[in-house]
């Protein structure tokens, strides 16, 4: 049967999926594996704990904690309106409370003890009796049930509550949150515990109570995210409409000194220009549903606001400055901030932008109202850093070795100024967007920036690879937890050899300047890329809501980084996750000390060794016999072969490197498994990339108006879903 309706079921979206649903089909991965998965983590992590420290066993915090922006995510997607917020929210908060509910109702179904035969507390006995009185109706509903099987009855009205919770939130027999729902929890644990239901206690009611602990009322925290260029444009109007003044027309030092002063003045600024811009009101809307969705929920589900694309500290500020208008940020008439009720992650995405990161961090923390915000969040500045845009800005030996430096001098300024800084990993799935094992991610940290706390983006195909099945979801669940606690307990890596330090100053810089001088200063590159690559008929595939590029012009710099590597894998180059490397490490390879350099960085930095092995990876899945068919589609016979020749000889230089810095035979020596995985997969692969060139040749060769364009395109795009399932860590 399932073989059946797996194959009449068609593998490509007829439309583009709209928000709602992606947002649904992100919350399938919650409602199946991932929900149970973190309750089974949690249970053995716990019995481990006990096992080791069976007289004082420390009780297990909130350890793995889920977020989520689909539905948030405003940056560069239309589709994404502010409402959105309240759909998102609303969706989050009726599956986790149903399955709260289900929970109640098989604990209702086993907790048949009698009083007769056990006592129960005092505190059960007055919830009892208080609910009764709260809701008579119920009580008539379950008169047949046994009237000393109180635990059965306090959870039957529970369930209840829950239920009305549902149905009803503004009901004064809703539960107000999930602290209140909690604590009738723990009424029923403690009067277990005292009255010899001690393994009761640490059944099915355990997991619940833990259930709760972790998901809330929320599910997930939504973070919401905007690009910076827009917040800074929406808060220059509101600014101008206050005081007058034009922010976009001062300088970062004036902008920063202006909006401090805004922010220090009780004055709200919450008067709206007249002539406010569409893209502004949406802003402005979007602070003004987080307030409201603040004062709705008991928690706080929505806690950050990502800014992307920051640049400076004025960018931060003018985050704060519409929080405050809006009512999550307060200050006393002194000027002083007393209430600060969402978090500002800035996501630094270049290069350039990685570089200035810490002195941001550093001008925004000696500013004695940013700083006294903080406070209010436990003294935690999260710090968000890109991987695919620096991986596209300066290709992946540069992007890496700088995130890599970035994060060091970040968490020197945040020990500097007292704060705790968290680092949020914006990975995607491929090694050119940060992607690979997670486990030996982690563990390359940089010594002394994890600090016991990490937050990492699971994004496309890599949520169903990790996350679609329980057994699957709970591997990788152990293993990032596994990470994060030796990395922080490890004090045995010092920091890396100033020698080797130098060695990749001179390496990134080498890497970015071929890489660039191809991708950015090449006149012919994007010609090539444009034909021999399925990059502009990405866009009929219906993946996502989200438009391919930022801006609609075809530069490169426009192209989002998931289709730049995206296209970049389906024609088997796989490009952006090594090249400008061959030039770089071969540079260092022909000079024997310098070749021994690089292999006892290789042998001792586990950055280094992880930055290479996930190199191999990528060399292994590409394909040059197969890309090279790729380049037939490219009309220019002369840029075809000039650019081939350039290509292929930066890709055998790299690989050529590597095994000589490795000292293996093959790329993956090391790694069999993956390595004969990859050798048996590719072959299936191999025909559909043959089958597609045919199709990208045909297609483009037809007139925009002929008919049989339609049937052409679809077999096309049934390669690149074919050729995408294939090799895996495509975007």
């Amino acid at each position: 049967e399932e073989i059946t309706v797996l194959w009449q079921t068609d593998e490509l979206r007829v439309r583009r999926p709209e928000v709602t649903q992606e947002i649904e089909r992100t919350l399938l991965f919650f409602e199946h594996p991932l929900v149970s998965a973190t309750l089974e983590a949690y249970r053995e992590f716990e019995d481990e704990l006990e096992a080791q420290f069976p007289g004082e066993t420390p009780r297990l915090g909130r350890v793995l904690e889920f977020g989520s922006w689909v539905g948030g995510d405003q940056d560069g997607n239309p589709f994404v309106e502010p409402p959105m917020i309240n759909t998102a929210l609303g969706l989050h908060r009726r599956l986790i409370v149903e399955r709260h509910l289900a929970s109640v109702s098989r604990l209702v179904d086993h907790m048949s003890q009698s009083r007769r035969l056990t006592g129960v507390s005092e505190e059960l006995q007055e919830a009892i009796e208080r609910y009764e009185k709260r809701m008579p109706q119920v009580v008539e509903r379950y008169r047949a049930i046994d009237p000393n099987e109180l635990y059965r009855k306090m959870l039957l009205l529970v369930a209840e509550r829950l239920h009305r919770t549902l149905d009803d939130p503004k009901s004064p027999d809703a539960y107000a949150g999930a602290t209140e729902f909690l604590d009738d929890l723990s009424v029923v644990r403690e009067s277990l515990l005292q009255h010899g239901g001690g393994r009761a206690a640490g059944g099915g009611l355990r997991d619940l109570i833990r259930q709760v602990e972790v998901f809330g009322f929320h599910l997930a925290k939504l973070d919401v995210r905007q690009e910076s260029a827009t917040v800074v444009r929406a808060t220059a109007a509101v600014v101008a409409h206050a005081t007058g003044e034009d922010l976009l027309a001062m300088d970062e030092p004036e902008r920063a000194s202006l909006l401090r002063r805004l922010l220090a003045d009780p004055d709200p600024l919450d008067g709206t220009p007249d002539d406010l811009s569409e893209e502004a009101a949406k802003v402005l809307d979007t602070f003004g549903r987080v307030q409201a969705v603040r004062e709705e929920f008991s928690e706080m589900p929505v806690e950050t606001f990502v800014l992307s694309m920051a640049h400076h500290a004025s960018d931060v500020l003018s985050v704060q400055l519409l929080a405050k208008r809006a009512g999550l940020l307060r200050v006393d008439d002194n000027g002083n901030c007393t209430a600060n009720h969402l978090r500002v992650s800035p996501l630094f995405e270049t290069v350039d932008d990685l570089e200035r990161a810490p002195e941001v961090l550093r001008l925004l923390l000696e500013d004695p109202f940013y700083r006294s915000s903080l406070g209010h969040g436990g003294d935690l500045q999260e710090i968000m850093l890109g991987y695919s845009d620096s991986g596209k800005d300066a290709g992946y030996v540069t992007s890496n070795w700088t995130l890599y430096e970035v994060q060091g001098e970040l968490a020197s300024v945040a020990r500097d100024h007292g704060v705790r800084l968290r680092v949020f990993h914006g990975r995607g799935g491929s090694a050119g967007r940060g992607g690979g094992p997670s486990y030996r991610a982690i563990m390359a940290q940089p010594a002394g920036t994890l600090d016991g706390s990490i937050r990492i983006t699971e994004q496309g195909e890599v949520i169903s690879f990790k996350y679609s099945m329980r057994g699957l979801a709970r591997r990788n669940l152990d293993t990032v937890l596994a990470a994060v606690l030796e990395a922080t307990a490890d004090r045995s890596h010092p920091s890396p050899n100033p020698l080797w330090t130098e060695a990749m100053e001179e390496l990134s810089a080498t890497a970015r300047e071929t890489y660039r001088s191809l991708v950015y200063e090449d006149e012919d590159f994007l010609p090539f890329f444009s034909e021999a690559s399925p990059i502009g008929e990405l866009g009929s595939l219906n993946m996502g809501s989200r438009p391919a590029r930022r801006e609609q012009n075809p530069e490169v710099e426009s192209l989002r980084a998931i289709p730049w590597v995206f296209a970049w894998t389906q024609n088997r180059f796989l490009l952006p996750s090594w090249y400008g490397s061959g030039t770089a490490l071969g540079s260092f390879a022909g000079d024997a000390s310098k070749l021994e350099t690089l292999r006892e960085m290789y042998r001792g930095w586990p950055f280094f060794r992880t930055l290479l092995d996930f190199m191999q990876m990528t060399l292994a899945k590409s394909d040059l016999r197969i890309a090279y068919s790729y380049t037939s589609l490219v009309s220019d016979e002369g840029v075809r072969d000039r650019m081939w020749a350039r290509i292929s000889e930066e890709h055998a230089a790299c690989v050529d490197s590597l095994l000589l810095i490795t000292g293996s035979e093959n790329l993956l020596d090391d790694t069999p498994v993956l390595q004969r995985s990859i050798r048996l997969r590719n072959p299936y692969v191999d025909p559909l990339s043959y089958v597609q060139v045919s199709l990208l040749r045909r297609l483009r060769d037809l007139p925009e108006g002929s008919p049989e364009r339609e049937g052409v395109l679809k077999t096309l795009l049934l390669t690149v879903s074919g050729i995408s399932s294939g090799l895996l860590n495509t975007g």
